[in-house]
Protein backbone atom coordinates (compact mmCIF):
# COMPACT_ATOMS: atom_id res chain seq x y z
CA UNK A 1 0.00 0.00 0.00
CA UNK A 2 1.56 3.19 -1.08
CA UNK A 3 1.15 6.42 0.94
CA UNK A 4 -0.16 7.25 4.23
CA UNK A 5 -4.25 7.09 4.26
CA UNK A 6 -5.51 10.20 4.23
CA UNK A 7 -7.73 11.99 6.71
CA UNK A 8 -11.75 11.54 5.71
CA UNK A 9 -12.86 15.22 4.68
CA UNK A 10 -16.25 16.46 5.55
CA UNK A 11 -18.30 16.27 3.11
CA UNK A 12 -19.32 18.77 0.11
CA UNK A 13 -22.77 19.85 -0.11
CA UNK A 14 -24.18 22.06 -2.33
CA UNK A 15 -25.42 24.93 -1.39
CA UNK A 16 -29.41 25.62 -1.67
CA UNK A 17 -29.01 29.02 -3.21
CA UNK A 18 -26.28 28.59 -5.31
CA UNK A 19 -27.40 29.09 -9.20
CA UNK A 20 -26.06 26.85 -11.88
CA UNK A 21 -23.42 29.49 -12.89
CA UNK A 22 -21.72 29.27 -9.35
CA UNK A 23 -19.50 26.00 -8.80
CA UNK A 24 -20.29 24.29 -5.64
CA UNK A 25 -19.15 25.18 -2.37
CA UNK A 26 -18.43 23.34 0.39
CA UNK A 27 -20.55 24.29 3.90
CA UNK A 28 -19.71 22.66 7.23
CA UNK A 29 -23.53 22.20 9.00
CA UNK A 30 -23.46 22.21 12.53
CA UNK A 31 -24.60 18.87 14.12
CA UNK A 32 -27.10 19.02 17.09
CA UNK A 33 -26.74 16.85 19.38
CA UNK A 34 -30.10 16.38 22.42
CA UNK A 35 -27.26 17.28 24.95
CA UNK A 36 -27.05 20.37 23.17
CA UNK A 37 -30.81 21.29 23.75
CA UNK A 38 -32.38 23.37 26.68
CA UNK A 39 -35.93 24.39 27.74
CA UNK A 40 -37.55 27.97 26.39
CA UNK A 41 -36.79 30.46 28.86
CA UNK A 42 -40.67 31.52 28.44
CA UNK A 43 -42.80 28.41 26.93
CA UNK A 44 -45.41 30.86 26.54
CA UNK A 45 -43.93 33.10 23.95
CA UNK A 46 -43.40 30.62 21.58
CA UNK A 47 -47.37 29.46 20.93
CA UNK A 48 -48.21 32.99 21.27
CA UNK A 49 -49.15 35.20 17.87
CA UNK A 50 -48.69 38.84 17.79
CA UNK A 51 -52.05 40.72 17.58
CA UNK A 52 -53.87 44.07 18.08
CA UNK A 53 -54.56 45.28 20.97
CA UNK A 54 -57.48 43.95 23.87
CA UNK A 55 -58.58 44.25 27.43
CA UNK A 56 -57.36 42.10 29.82
CA UNK A 57 -61.08 40.49 30.13
CA UNK A 58 -60.41 39.65 26.97
CA UNK A 59 -57.22 38.21 26.93
CA UNK A 60 -57.87 35.92 29.28
CA UNK A 61 -61.67 34.96 27.84
CA UNK A 62 -59.26 33.91 24.57
CA UNK A 63 -56.90 32.22 26.33
CA UNK A 64 -59.18 30.37 28.16
CA UNK A 65 -61.19 29.15 25.14
CA UNK A 66 -57.74 28.33 24.05
CA UNK A 67 -57.16 25.88 26.83
CA UNK A 68 -60.75 24.61 26.65
CA UNK A 69 -60.20 23.78 22.44
CA UNK A 70 -62.95 26.84 22.11
CA UNK A 71 -62.93 28.56 19.02
CA UNK A 72 -61.95 32.02 19.27
CA UNK A 73 -64.51 34.83 19.52
CA UNK A 74 -63.63 36.23 16.06
CA UNK A 75 -64.53 33.11 14.26
CA UNK A 76 -68.05 33.31 15.16
CA UNK A 77 -68.75 33.19 11.99
CA UNK A 78 -67.70 29.62 11.34
CA UNK A 79 -69.53 28.42 14.34
CA UNK A 80 -72.53 26.72 13.57
CA UNK A 81 -75.95 27.84 13.96
CA UNK A 82 -78.21 26.46 16.75
CA UNK A 83 -81.86 25.92 16.24
CA UNK A 84 -84.13 27.57 18.05
CA UNK A 85 -85.42 24.95 19.80
CA UNK A 86 -82.26 25.05 21.71
CA UNK A 87 -82.85 26.52 25.40
CA UNK A 88 -80.31 29.31 26.53
CA UNK A 89 -78.34 27.08 28.80
CA UNK A 90 -78.09 24.29 26.00
CA UNK A 91 -76.03 26.61 23.38
CA UNK A 92 -72.87 26.27 25.53
CA UNK A 93 -72.81 23.18 26.40
CA UNK A 94 -73.56 22.57 22.47
CA UNK A 95 -70.88 24.69 21.73
CA UNK A 96 -68.51 22.92 23.74
CA UNK A 97 -69.08 19.57 22.75
CA UNK A 98 -68.35 20.22 19.29
CA UNK A 99 -64.92 22.31 20.24
CA UNK A 100 -64.05 18.74 21.89
CA UNK A 101 -65.60 16.39 19.17
CA UNK A 102 -63.07 18.19 16.47
CA UNK A 103 -60.37 18.40 18.64
CA UNK A 104 -60.28 14.68 20.29
CA UNK A 105 -62.58 12.85 17.91
CA UNK A 106 -65.18 12.54 20.91
CA UNK A 107 -67.39 13.87 24.15
CA UNK A 108 -68.93 12.98 26.80
CA UNK A 109 -72.16 14.56 27.81
CA UNK A 110 -73.03 13.97 31.42
CA UNK A 111 -75.20 17.20 32.77
CA UNK A 112 -77.30 16.61 35.47
CA UNK A 113 -80.90 14.80 34.99
CA UNK A 114 -83.69 17.56 33.89
CA UNK A 115 -81.22 20.34 31.51
CA UNK A 116 -82.10 18.26 28.28
CA UNK A 117 -79.07 16.27 27.56
CA UNK A 118 -81.33 14.56 24.50
CA UNK A 119 -81.55 17.75 22.70
CA UNK A 120 -78.35 18.83 23.24
CA UNK A 121 -77.41 15.71 21.79
CA UNK A 122 -79.39 16.11 18.55
CA UNK A 123 -78.45 19.52 18.31
CA UNK A 124 -74.70 18.54 17.92
CA UNK A 125 -75.38 15.97 15.54
CA UNK A 126 -77.67 17.90 13.16
CA UNK A 127 -74.83 20.36 13.25
CA UNK A 128 -72.63 17.92 11.98
CA UNK A 129 -74.41 17.76 8.70
CA UNK A 130 -73.42 14.39 8.20
CA UNK A 131 -75.46 10.93 8.76
CA UNK A 132 -75.40 9.96 11.96
CA UNK A 133 -76.46 6.62 14.20
CA UNK A 134 -77.96 6.19 17.75
CA UNK A 135 -77.08 3.83 20.24
CA UNK A 136 -79.47 4.23 22.88
CA UNK A 137 -81.56 1.33 25.39
CA UNK A 138 -84.65 -0.31 23.79
CA UNK A 139 -86.81 0.95 26.26
CA UNK A 140 -85.99 4.59 24.92
CA UNK A 141 -86.42 3.93 21.38
CA UNK A 142 -90.05 4.88 21.08
CA UNK A 143 -88.82 8.14 22.88
CA UNK A 144 -86.02 8.94 20.89
CA UNK A 145 -87.90 8.13 17.53
CA UNK A 146 -90.71 10.81 18.54
CA UNK A 147 -87.91 13.10 19.07
CA UNK A 148 -86.45 12.40 15.66
CA UNK A 149 -90.01 12.53 14.10
CA UNK A 150 -90.95 16.30 15.49
CA UNK A 151 -87.28 17.43 14.05
CA UNK A 152 -87.88 15.71 10.58
CA UNK A 153 -85.38 13.42 11.38
CA UNK A 154 -86.95 10.01 10.48
CA UNK A 155 -84.14 8.01 8.41
CA UNK A 156 -81.53 8.08 11.23
CA UNK A 157 -80.86 4.14 11.80
CA UNK A 158 -80.99 3.24 16.04
CA UNK A 159 -79.02 0.08 17.62
CA UNK A 160 -80.74 -1.25 20.86
CA UNK A 161 -77.95 -1.65 23.59
CA UNK A 162 -79.18 -5.64 24.16
CA UNK A 163 -78.86 -6.24 20.72
CA UNK A 164 -75.02 -5.33 20.47
CA UNK A 165 -75.26 -7.69 23.91
CA UNK A 166 -76.46 -10.75 22.10
CA UNK A 167 -74.29 -10.17 18.91
CA UNK A 168 -71.31 -9.58 17.51
CA UNK A 169 -70.63 -6.66 14.78
CA UNK A 170 -69.82 -7.70 11.39
CA UNK A 171 -67.98 -5.61 9.15
CA UNK A 172 -71.28 -5.36 7.07
CA UNK A 173 -73.05 -4.64 10.33
CA UNK A 174 -71.04 -1.04 10.89
CA UNK A 175 -72.93 2.24 10.01
CA UNK A 176 -71.93 4.26 6.85
CA UNK A 177 -72.30 7.50 9.41
CA UNK A 178 -69.60 9.01 10.41
CA UNK A 179 -71.19 10.18 13.98
CA UNK A 180 -72.81 8.18 16.86
CA UNK A 181 -74.67 9.00 19.69
CA UNK A 182 -74.92 6.45 22.35
CA UNK A 183 -77.52 7.47 24.98
CA UNK A 184 -77.40 6.39 28.71
CA UNK A 185 -73.53 5.33 27.77
CA UNK A 186 -73.14 4.30 31.57
CA UNK A 187 -73.80 1.23 30.31
CA UNK A 188 -70.69 0.63 28.70
CA UNK A 189 -68.35 1.28 31.46
CA UNK A 190 -67.36 -2.37 31.90
CA UNK A 191 -64.62 -3.26 28.97
CA UNK A 192 -64.91 -6.96 29.41
CA UNK A 193 -68.43 -7.27 28.49
CA UNK A 194 -69.95 -8.51 25.16
CA UNK A 195 -71.85 -4.79 25.20
CA UNK A 196 -68.65 -3.15 25.14
CA UNK A 197 -66.46 -4.57 22.51
CA UNK A 198 -69.19 -4.64 20.50
CA UNK A 199 -69.82 -0.46 20.96
CA UNK A 200 -65.82 -0.34 20.60
CA UNK A 201 -65.75 -2.55 17.22
CA UNK A 202 -68.71 0.01 16.05
CA UNK A 203 -67.33 3.09 16.67
CA UNK A 204 -64.35 2.50 14.67
CA UNK A 205 -63.23 5.34 12.40
CA UNK A 206 -66.65 7.66 13.50
CA UNK A 207 -66.54 10.28 16.02
CA UNK A 208 -68.67 9.31 19.58
CA UNK A 209 -70.89 11.55 21.64
CA UNK A 210 -71.71 9.82 24.93
CA UNK A 211 -74.26 10.52 27.26
CA UNK A 212 -75.29 10.31 30.58
CA UNK A 213 -76.05 11.76 33.56
CA UNK A 214 -74.34 8.92 35.59
CA UNK A 215 -70.48 8.44 34.24
CA UNK A 216 -69.39 7.01 37.45
CA UNK A 217 -71.11 4.56 39.18
CA UNK A 218 -67.85 2.98 41.44
CA UNK A 219 -64.89 4.31 40.79
CA UNK A 220 -63.15 6.31 38.39
CA UNK A 221 -62.63 3.74 35.96
CA UNK A 222 -66.18 3.55 34.90
CA UNK A 223 -65.67 7.14 33.37
CA UNK A 224 -62.19 6.17 32.11
CA UNK A 225 -63.29 3.17 30.47
CA UNK A 226 -65.56 5.10 29.03
CA UNK A 227 -63.97 7.80 27.23
CA UNK A 228 -61.42 5.01 26.24
CA UNK A 229 -64.24 4.33 23.14
CA UNK A 230 -63.00 7.74 21.47
CA UNK A 231 -59.56 8.48 22.73
CA UNK A 232 -56.26 6.74 22.44
CA UNK A 233 -54.71 5.47 25.23
CA UNK A 234 -51.93 8.16 25.66
CA UNK A 235 -54.15 10.82 24.41
CA UNK A 236 -53.80 13.07 27.86
CA UNK A 237 -50.64 12.13 28.05
CA UNK A 238 -49.81 16.08 28.20
CA UNK A 239 -52.02 16.56 31.00
CA UNK A 240 -50.18 13.98 33.03
CA UNK A 241 -51.88 10.70 32.24
CA UNK A 242 -49.70 8.75 29.96
CA UNK A 243 -52.00 5.68 30.03
CA UNK A 244 -55.86 5.94 29.71
CA UNK A 245 -55.27 1.84 30.45
CA UNK A 246 -53.12 1.86 33.57
CA UNK A 247 -55.54 4.60 34.87
CA UNK A 248 -58.27 2.46 34.77
CA UNK A 249 -56.38 -0.36 36.91
CA UNK A 250 -56.08 2.24 39.45
CA UNK A 251 -52.35 2.95 38.83
CA UNK A 252 -52.55 6.98 37.93
CA UNK A 253 -53.42 9.46 40.99
CA UNK A 254 -57.51 9.48 41.06
CA UNK A 255 -56.82 13.50 41.35
CA UNK A 256 -54.63 13.79 38.22
CA UNK A 257 -57.51 11.21 36.03
CA UNK A 258 -60.16 13.77 36.99
CA UNK A 259 -58.26 16.80 35.91
CA UNK A 260 -56.91 15.53 33.07
CA UNK A 261 -60.47 13.88 31.71
CA UNK A 262 -62.37 17.53 32.70
CA UNK A 263 -60.95 18.48 28.97
CA UNK A 264 -63.59 15.96 27.12
CA UNK A 265 -66.10 16.13 29.12
CA UNK A 266 -69.12 18.68 29.75
CA UNK A 267 -70.58 18.12 32.80
CA UNK A 268 -72.99 20.66 34.84
CA UNK A 269 -75.53 20.89 37.66
CA UNK A 270 -78.75 22.72 38.15
CA UNK A 271 -77.19 25.56 40.64
CA UNK A 272 -74.56 25.63 37.94
CA UNK A 273 -76.92 26.46 35.34
CA UNK A 274 -79.29 28.70 37.34
CA UNK A 275 -76.10 31.21 38.34
CA UNK A 276 -75.46 31.25 34.08
CA UNK A 277 -73.04 32.55 32.66
CA UNK A 278 -71.52 36.01 31.60
CA UNK A 279 -75.57 36.99 30.53
CA UNK A 280 -76.48 36.74 34.00
CA UNK A 281 -78.47 33.90 35.88
CA UNK A 282 -80.72 31.52 33.50
CA UNK A 283 -84.49 31.71 34.46
CA UNK A 284 -85.28 27.75 34.93
CA UNK A 285 -88.07 25.79 36.63
CA UNK A 286 -87.38 22.75 37.54
CA UNK A 287 -90.34 20.30 39.00
CA UNK A 288 -89.98 20.34 42.67
CA UNK A 289 -89.92 16.89 44.23
CA UNK A 290 -91.97 16.33 47.11
CA UNK A 291 -92.22 13.55 49.39
CA UNK A 292 -95.16 11.52 50.59
CA UNK A 293 -94.92 9.00 53.33
CA UNK A 294 -96.69 5.60 53.12
CA UNK A 295 -96.64 2.66 56.23
CA UNK A 296 -97.54 -0.48 55.78
CA UNK A 297 -97.34 -3.06 58.32
CA UNK A 298 -94.84 -6.15 57.85
CA UNK A 299 -95.96 -8.98 55.69
CA UNK A 300 -97.10 -12.54 57.59
CA UNK A 301 -93.59 -14.33 58.18
CA UNK A 302 -95.47 -17.54 57.12
CA UNK A 303 -96.48 -16.02 53.85
CA UNK A 304 -92.98 -15.09 52.77
CA UNK A 305 -91.16 -17.89 54.23
CA UNK A 306 -93.73 -20.04 51.83
CA UNK A 307 -93.06 -17.70 48.92
CA UNK A 308 -89.38 -17.93 49.35
CA UNK A 309 -89.79 -21.44 49.73
CA UNK A 310 -91.59 -21.75 46.60
CA UNK A 311 -89.49 -19.50 44.88
CA UNK A 312 -85.74 -22.08 45.42
CA UNK A 313 -87.90 -24.80 43.83
CA UNK A 314 -88.68 -23.11 40.87
CA UNK A 315 -86.64 -25.48 37.98
CA UNK A 316 -88.49 -24.34 35.26
CA UNK A 317 -87.27 -22.73 31.95
CA UNK A 318 -83.65 -24.74 32.17
CA UNK A 319 -80.56 -22.57 32.07
CA UNK A 320 -82.88 -19.44 32.57
CA UNK A 321 -84.48 -20.60 36.08
CA UNK A 322 -81.44 -19.23 38.05
CA UNK A 323 -82.10 -15.92 36.56
CA UNK A 324 -85.82 -16.36 37.16
CA UNK A 325 -85.26 -16.94 40.78
CA UNK A 326 -83.15 -14.00 41.28
CA UNK A 327 -85.47 -11.81 39.73
CA UNK A 328 -88.61 -12.89 41.56
CA UNK A 329 -86.42 -12.87 45.24
CA UNK A 330 -85.81 -9.20 44.07
CA UNK A 331 -89.19 -8.29 43.86
CA UNK A 332 -90.01 -9.83 46.45
CA UNK A 333 -88.01 -8.65 48.47
CA UNK A 334 -88.71 -4.67 47.23
CA UNK A 335 -92.30 -5.45 47.90
CA UNK A 336 -95.53 -7.81 47.46
CA UNK A 337 -97.14 -5.38 45.05
CA UNK A 338 -93.62 -5.95 42.83
CA UNK A 339 -93.57 -9.67 43.58
CA UNK A 340 -97.19 -9.71 42.51
CA UNK A 341 -96.85 -7.90 39.08
CA UNK A 342 -93.89 -10.26 38.14
CA UNK A 343 -96.05 -13.14 38.51
CA UNK A 344 -98.46 -11.38 36.64
CA UNK A 345 -95.88 -10.86 33.62
CA UNK A 346 -95.39 -14.69 33.69
CA UNK A 347 -98.93 -15.92 33.83
CA UNK A 348 -99.37 -13.59 30.45
CA UNK A 349 -96.06 -14.74 28.87
CA UNK A 350 -97.35 -18.59 29.39
CA UNK A 351 -100.88 -17.65 28.06
CA UNK A 352 -98.74 -16.09 25.10
CA UNK A 353 -96.11 -18.88 24.52
CA UNK A 354 -99.30 -21.61 25.20
CA UNK A 355 -101.37 -19.64 22.10
CA UNK A 356 -98.93 -19.63 19.96
CA UNK A 357 -97.27 -23.07 20.44
CA UNK A 358 -100.89 -23.87 19.66
CA UNK A 359 -100.95 -22.01 16.54
CA UNK A 360 -97.44 -23.05 15.31
CA UNK A 361 -95.68 -19.70 15.39
CA UNK A 362 -92.88 -18.10 17.19
CA UNK A 363 -93.86 -16.01 20.19
CA UNK A 364 -92.14 -12.40 19.08
CA UNK A 365 -90.77 -10.11 21.83
CA UNK A 366 -92.66 -6.97 20.72
CA UNK A 367 -95.57 -8.99 21.13
CA UNK A 368 -95.19 -10.40 24.73
CA UNK A 369 -93.94 -7.02 25.51
CA UNK A 370 -96.74 -4.69 24.47
CA UNK A 371 -99.91 -7.75 26.05
CA UNK A 372 -97.34 -7.77 29.48
CA UNK A 373 -97.58 -3.93 30.08
CA UNK A 374 -101.47 -4.35 29.29
CA UNK A 375 -102.04 -6.80 31.48
CA UNK A 376 -100.02 -5.32 34.24
CA UNK A 377 -101.64 -2.26 33.89
CA UNK A 378 -105.36 -3.66 33.82
CA UNK A 379 -105.00 -6.80 36.65
CA UNK A 380 -106.66 -6.70 39.52
CA UNK A 381 -104.31 -7.31 43.23
CA UNK A 382 -104.26 -10.77 43.71
CA UNK A 383 -104.89 -11.81 47.51
CA UNK A 384 -101.89 -13.08 49.83
CA UNK A 385 -103.26 -16.49 49.75
CA UNK A 386 -103.06 -16.61 45.37
CA UNK A 387 -99.25 -15.37 46.14
CA UNK A 388 -98.77 -18.58 47.36
CA UNK A 389 -101.21 -20.54 44.86
CA UNK A 390 -99.26 -19.00 41.74
CA UNK A 391 -95.64 -19.72 42.68
CA UNK A 392 -96.35 -23.21 43.69
CA UNK A 393 -97.82 -23.32 40.29
CA UNK A 394 -94.21 -21.92 38.42
CA UNK A 395 -92.10 -24.10 40.96
CA UNK A 396 -93.45 -26.67 38.83
CA UNK A 397 -94.54 -25.58 35.32
CA UNK A 398 -92.12 -27.63 34.19
CA UNK A 399 -94.70 -30.15 33.43
CA UNK A 400 -97.74 -28.20 32.46
CA UNK A 401 -97.40 -26.16 29.34
CA UNK A 402 -100.29 -23.53 30.84
CA UNK A 403 -101.62 -22.95 34.43
CA UNK A 404 -104.93 -24.53 35.08
CA UNK A 405 -107.86 -22.83 34.92
CA UNK A 406 -108.45 -22.37 38.72
CA UNK A 407 -105.13 -20.87 39.11
CA UNK A 408 -105.78 -18.38 36.65
CA UNK A 409 -108.95 -18.23 37.95
CA UNK A 410 -107.13 -17.03 41.53
CA UNK A 411 -104.36 -14.94 39.67
CA UNK A 412 -106.57 -11.94 38.22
Amino acid sequence: MRGAARAASPPTISSPMRSNSMPPTAARWPRILSEHLVPVAEPLTVALEPGGEASPRAVVSSAARALLDGAPRANSAASPIWPAWLAPHQVPAAERLTAIIARHGGALLADEVGLGKSYVALAVALARHEPFTLVVPAVLVSQWRDLLTRFGQHAVPIITHESLSVSTVRPSDRPTAAFVVVDEAHRFRNPDTNRYRALARLVVGTSVLLVTATPIHNAVADLLNLLRLFLRDHALAALGLPSLRNAARREADGSLAYAAVGRVIVARSRERVRTGYDGGPVSMVFPRSTTETMRAGPAPETLIADLVAGVTRLRAGGGAAPLLRLMLLRRLGSSLPAFRAALTRHDAYLDLAARAAEEGRALRSPIFSSSCFRCCSTTAAMAPGSLTIAVRWLACASCSPAPPQWIRNQTR
